[in-house]
């Protein structure tokens, strides 16, 4: 029975799967939130993305608006003649013909060069020439500045919420009076649904110089927004692109994108929502979370479950190894008293009264026992014997009591044997040599007596006890005691023995065995 150590101080087993389940649920949340940035990242591109679009396509409708109203105003200039208050008979249905191409609400008319309306044609029919009201009078019109839009305004006539594009009219070079185009602001309400940019989502119209034109959802009065970032830092850099801000108008915070229309003074925006733009990746990490809930609760489940099962195991674990520390105990004491009672055993054969011959042979053969059962706890092994270890123990012994003319070499490689047959091997050892020390140097006075164990196959070792005396054959029929011990011993072993005879005689046997854990 080989011994068993108490385990070395370690990590709990139910702390590691605990590190475990932490680093799972630690990549799990790594791998999460990496999903999540790119989702958001995702969105927020998808956004700008979005948002820029849609400036393009307010972009060219407001284009296109501002070129048939200039188309407009230049045909109601031709539809009077050189007394602006002369409008040729047919000059209203050619007008209302051209306003079934314009915006529904779109209305023109000409005014005189104070401002009065000499013509107007649509749902402005009826309204104030061009005043301050707008912001503007005929005079603000110039070679220079030959057309106008204007800010947001409500129409002194109906009230209304309107902006207007005016062109000076000209005869023989002098002002002789204005084209005017009302368009109502809420042309951008059917511009903002074609776009389904979402709930809070904006497009406005502006002017260059921070006006509000148009916008929807409408305000009820312009915003000069000159101050805004739109027009300090990003027009400054590039005719069309696309931020986040919040608006100077509601408050909201939103991704803008922008685009200056080309040949008007004019700037459109189209505005996103920021939390309708996350709206998606809101509605990714709600059935994520849907996902992720059971297996977190899952993953604890189990770790808990594990860890139950890990620390019961510590705890037989922890139980068999105190039961086989005390075995060992036992085992030990049990060796320690064999070993004392076989001493006990040799000091009692010392007082019979028989030969001194005996008496050391007697002697020697219960040394050998009992340095079985030394090295048994001594080194805490049971089941298995140490040959290397026993042997030099064994031989030691045997040299104490030696002539001091004789020699002892040993040449012994690591093996191990089953306890069973190490009693039966030691004590052969013991014979040999005991018998090399009494006959081989009786002609002389020394000699040397070597001991070697060497492996012959992985699982059988040989064991020879040489000496250089004066050599000695056995025919097999010898009565002594030590001849028959060897013999029986030897059939204990599996009776593979020889002896032969050279410069000496050498004595090998061969029994099972392993290699021993110190060979190389």
């Amino acid at each position: 029975m080989q011994a068993a150590t108490l385990p070395r101080k370690r990590l709990p087993a139910a702390w590691a799967v605990l590190a475990v389940a932490l680093a799972l649920l630690f990549v799990l949340v790594s791998a999460v939130a990496l999903l999540a940035w790119n989702s958001y990242q995702d969105a927020v591109e998808r956004s700008r993305v979005r948002a820029l679009t849609a400036t393009q396509v307010v972009s060219t409708h407001v284009e296109w608006l501002t070129a048939a109203s200039l188309l407009l105003m230049d045909e109601a200039n031709h539809l009077v003649g050189d007394d602006i208050a002369t409008v040729l008979p047919h000059a209203r249905e050619e007008l209302e013909l051209h306003l079934r191409h314009m915006p529904p609400g779109v209305s023109v008319s000409i005014a005189d060069a104070q401002g009065r309306t000499v013509l107007s044609v649509g749902n402005g029919e009826g309204a104030s020439g061009l005043s301050e009201a707008y912001g503007l009078t005929p005079a603000d019109l110039t070679p220079q500045r030959p057309w106008y839009v204007s800010a947001m305004v409500k129409d002194p006539g109906n009230g209304e919420r309107v902006f207007l594009l005016a062109q000076r009219l000209e005869r023989r070079g002098s002002l002789a009076g204005v084209a005017i185009v009302r368009i109502p602001v809420e042309v951008m309400a059917a511009v903002w649904r074609s776009l389904d940019l979402g709930p809070g989502s904006t497009v406005g119209l502006l002017r260059d110089d921070g006006w509000q034109v148009a916008r929807h959802p409408a305000v009820d009065a312009p915003a000069n927004l000159a101050k805004y970032v739109l027009f300090t830092d990003y027009l400054k850099t590039a005719s069309s692109g696309v931020y986040d801000a919040v608006s100077p108008v509601d408050g909201e915070h939103r991704v803008v994108g922008y685009r200056k229309v080309p040949n008007a003074p004019l700037v459109v925006i189209s505005s996103i929502a920021r939390d309708v733009s996350m709206g998606r990746l809101r509605d990714q990490m709600e059935q994520l979370a849907l996902f992720l809930l059971p297996v977190l609760l899952g993953l604890g489940a189990l770790s808990v479950w594990v860890i139950r099962l890990l620390k019961r195991d510590e705890r037989m674990r922890a139980s068999l190894a105190a039961a086989v520390e005390r075995n060992n105990l036992l085992m030990r004491e049990i060796h320690h008293r064999t070993k004392n009672n076989l001493q006990s055993v040799a000091s009692l054969l010392k007082l019979q009264p028989i030969s001194e011959d005996a008496k050391s042979a007697m002697t020697a053969r219960i040394t050998a026992m009992s340095t079985l059962h030394e090295q048994a706890y001594r080194s805490d092994q049971y089941s298995e014997v140490n040959l290397h270890d026993y042997l030099l123990t064994l031989i030691d012994t045997i040299r104490r009591t030696s002539p001091d003319g004789i020699t002892f070499e040993t040449e012994l490689d690591p093996a191990e044997v089953d306890r069973d047959l190490a009693q039966p091997l030691g004590l052969i050892v013991n014979e040999v040599v005991s018998n090399a020390v009494k006959h081989a140097f009786r002609a002389r006075e020394g000699g040397t007596i070597t001991v070697s164990l060497r492996m012959i196959a992985p699982d059988r070792a040989e064991l020879a006890v040489t000496d250089d005396g004066e050599g000695f054959m056995p025919s097999g029929q010898e009565t002594g005691m030590g001849s028959r011990l060897i013999r029986a011993f030897a059939q204990q072993l599996g009776n593979d023995y020889d002896y032969a005879r050279g410069n000496g005689t050498r004595f090998a046997i061969r029994f099972p065995a392993k290699r021993g854990e110190g060979d190389a």
